[in-house]
């Protein structure tokens, strides 16, 4: 595979962007990918993610090679566009199994903030409902918050945290 900084400083992003997708890439490729997301905390760094990600869209089992990594440097990250693409790799797979405090700690905090995209906060919510499903206790906080911060939803962020909050609903009735 050609450089990846070559291809993502090119002036025909829609073609460059378009052969990545079409391309098969190896795991040596997608970690230099991911490389140059960790490294470049910029709009370089936000056209990446979102390759990366439509990557992880085609085997959405091979965020699992990063997702222990993405927590060590993510909370540090300022680029909405990084965040947003690489919490939708993780939301789209399964609550990560390492590190969970921190990842539940994370996405409280990107849900809580009015600073963070409405597509944070989504994929941050979506994280979080899967820690639900393994520890239903967290059910409770997360509807408290997802009911504190409704009055500053968009109206695609409060119709995905109705149906949270209905899947929430649940979790808590079977706790009980």
């Amino acid at each position: 595979m050609s450089d990846f900084f070559t291809i993502l400083d090119g002036d025909d992003r829609r073609r460059e962007r378009d052969y990545l997708l079409s391309v098969e890439l190896s795991e040596k490729d997608l970690k230099r990918l991911y490389e140059l997301i960790r490294s470049n905390d910029n709009p370089k760094g936000s056209y990446a993610s979102w390759i990366f990600t439509n990557k992880m869209d085609q085997d959405k089992k091979k965020i699992a090679l990063f997702v222990d990594d993405l927590i060590l440097w993510l909370p540090e990250c300022q680029t909405q566009g990084i965040l947003r693409s690489m919490l939708r790799s993780v939301s789209q797979h399964e609550a990560p199994q390492k590190n969970e405090s921190e990842w539940i700690d994370l996405c409280f905090h990107y849900l809580i903030k009015l600073d963070y995209e409405i597509a944070v906060k989504v994929h941050a919510m979506q994280i979080l409902f899967m820690y639900c499903k393994k520890y239903p206790e967290l059910a409770t906080e997360l509807k408290g918050v997802i009911e504190n911060g409704e009055k500053n939803y968009s109206p695609a962020l409060a119709a995905r945290s109705r149906n949270i909050l209905k899947s929430l609903e649940r979790i808590s009735e079977n706790l009980s």
